[in-house]
């Protein structure tokens, strides 16, 4: 599936791996809608595209972590899946599903954890102040409270 990131006037470009065609088009009518659009191309080419709408590319990640939850100052071991400049999406283990299951959108927690290397060495450690954006289940996606780090996470997901 072809993946097509929004610039900040609502375009976004596609390009057929068919035979190359391009087209930039406006999406705006679809920000609060679907995600997924089924294109075809002149050449006859039917292919679908994900629309990602975020405002900085997010990097799939497999980074162990320790969240604190400020309202009730409980530890809870975490696995960030995503990573990006303005946010992360992490996934509590399953011991504290008691405790995901508490959390709201607006609520505010800390989070640490170990930037590393192609062979898991660890490159940075990064300690961050978030609030909650979104609660799926034991997935919970935070957004940084500030740029602490920026420069490393950039360069770490690029």
């Amino acid at each position: 599936m072809l993946k097509g990131y929004v610039d900040e006037s609502n375009q976004i470009m596609f390009v057929c791996p068919g035979c190359g065609f391009e087209k930039s088009f406006n999406v705006s009518s679809l920000k609060n809608m679907k995600k997924k659009i089924t294109l075809k191309c002149k050449c006859g080419q039917t292919m679908e595209m994900e629309i990602e709408f975020r405002k900085s590319f997010r990097k799939q990640v497999e980074l162990f972590g320790v969240c604190t939850i400020r309202k009730n100052k409980k530890k809870c071991n975490v696995i960030v899946r995503d990573l990006s400049k303005q946010g992360i999406g992490l996934e509590f283990m399953f011991i504290d599903r008691k405790l995901v299951k508490e959390l709201k959108n607006g609520d505010l927690l800390s989070i640490e954890f170990e930037l590393t290397d192609s062979k898991g060495n660890t490159v940075s450690t990064v300690t961050k102040e978030c609030i909650i954006r979104l609660v799926i289940d034991l997935r919970v996606g935070v957004e940084f409270r500030d740029d602490n780090f920026a420069k490393k996470i950039g360069f770490y997901i690029m």
